[in-house]
């Protein structure tokens, strides 16, 4: 090996350091910052982002529970519901603020244990959809999208 290849190698190994650093460091400030708090870098919290892709996944299963050859897309969106409902459940609803003190956790309680009851149906409608059960998905789908317009009645402002 030349002194030229011991130098190249030299660089290479500094870039790889500097881009593991770099992104630890990026890891690190997002678990610390915006995620530890529910607030994102945006305009909106991660609870907000959490319920518009619940809102545009239901738009997309509306459309592709009724077509057994849009399973892969039913499948994609229920799955991206699974992941919005997950992140949505250990946020704070902002209307708990609202509420009186004594009250405030179990309003809180109530909406994590309504988005659990949603992630299981959200389970359930994902191995129907497997199973190419096409009438019971969209029965599923309509108990879900109730559940939905519930918990918008009952955990935000504008219900």
């Amino acid at each position: 090996m030349t002194l030229r290849n011991i130098s190249s190698l030299g660089t290479i190994a500094a870039l790889l350091l500097f881009v593991t650093l770099s992104s630890q460091a990026a890891a690190t400030r997002h678990e610390t910052g915006a995620a530890a708090t529910g607030v994102n870098d945006g305009d909106h919290t991660e609870l907000e982002e959490a319920m518009e892709v619940m809102e545009d996944e239901l738009r997309v299963l509306r459309k592709s529970l009724k077509d057994q050859t849009k399973q892969a897309t039913s499948l994609k969106s229920i799955v991206a519901m699974q992941d919005a409902v997950s992140k949505a459940k250990v946020q704070t609803p902002p209307m708990a603020e609202s509420q009186p003190a004594e009250k405030r956790a179990d309003f809180v309680k109530e909406y994590r244990r309504m988005l659990i009851r949603m992630g299981k149906q959200l389970l359930d409608l994902e191995e129907l959809v497997l199973d190419g059960k096409t009438e019971e998905a969209g029965v599923l789908f309509k108990e879900i999208r109730n559940m939905e317009d519930s918990g918008h009645e009952r955990f935000t402002d504008d219900g």
